[in-house]
């Protein structure tokens, strides 16, 4: 099987929080199509701090819509691409979120500052997740 990769070195840090988040609570919850979550909790999940602004989650996740994740198949010479989420809602109450079955278990690069700092640490996999 080919590698799937989601590049996130275009999108601001909150944009990838967001991104990352989403991916990290489907990886978690796998065998599920849809996923729900309070608004608090994904701004905890992300790491967006405790102040809550949906104007501001709404912004972030416009950005993280555009990731796409790459596969490159080198030996057949394709590349192909789908878009990370295939859909997205946000309210009040929280967000509702289905990752690309494709996405799921790609690789995001860079690898985050944060990941780099742990790995050099010695305080976990240096692979990124």
């Amino acid at each position: 099987m080919d590698n799937r990769e989601i590049d996130i070195s275009e999108l601001e840090p909150s944009s990838a929080a967001v991104l990352t988040a989403a991916l990290m609570y489907a990886r978690q919850n796998p065998g599920r199509q849809s996923h729900a979550v309070p608004l608090n909790d994904f701004y905890q999940l992300a790491g967006l701090g405790d102040e809550v602004y949906l104007e501001n989650c709404m912004a972030w996740i416009v950005a993280a819509m555009s990731a796409t994740v790459f596969s490159l198949d080198s030996k057949a010479q394709v590349l192909r691409g789908w878009p990370v989420f295939r859909s997205f809602t946000i309210s009040q109450s929280g967000v509702e979120f289905a990752v690309d079955d494709m996405a799921v278990d790609a690789t995001l690069f860079p690898i985050s500052l944060s990941s780099i700092k742990a790995c050099e640490s010695g305080g976990q996999d240096c692979l990124p997740s």
